[in-house]
């Protein structure tokens, strides 16, 4: 894996497609092996739901659930499997 994007998300049904589609695209022009890890932090809206979409349409992306936390972002979603790594914060 060569760039690993984590994106820690909330409630964020209003701009996560356009993130993620802003994403895609980028990924399609780059010749690397990119995942992209999206951390659901118990969002009460769509967010997941959303995330479900492009994960059907690409192997790239992937969805972790976890309950709400607060703010602070776990280390544990930082293990991931890119030579470089991306945290995305919105």
């Amino acid at each position: 894996m060569d760039l690993s994007i984590v994106i820690p998300m909330y409630n964020c049904e209003s701009t996560i497609n356009n993130v993620l589609n802003s994403i895609h695209d980028f990924i399609d022009k780059c010749d690397e092996n990119v995942e992209v890890i999206c951390v659901d932090d118990g969002s009460k809206d769509s967010t997941a739901s959303i995330v479900e979409g492009f994960i059907k349409n690409s192997n790239m992306f992937s969805l972790i659930k976890k309950e709400n936390g607060g703010g602070k972002f776990s280390t544990k979603y930082r293990n991931n499997k890119g030579r470089r790594k991306v945290y995305y914060v919105s």
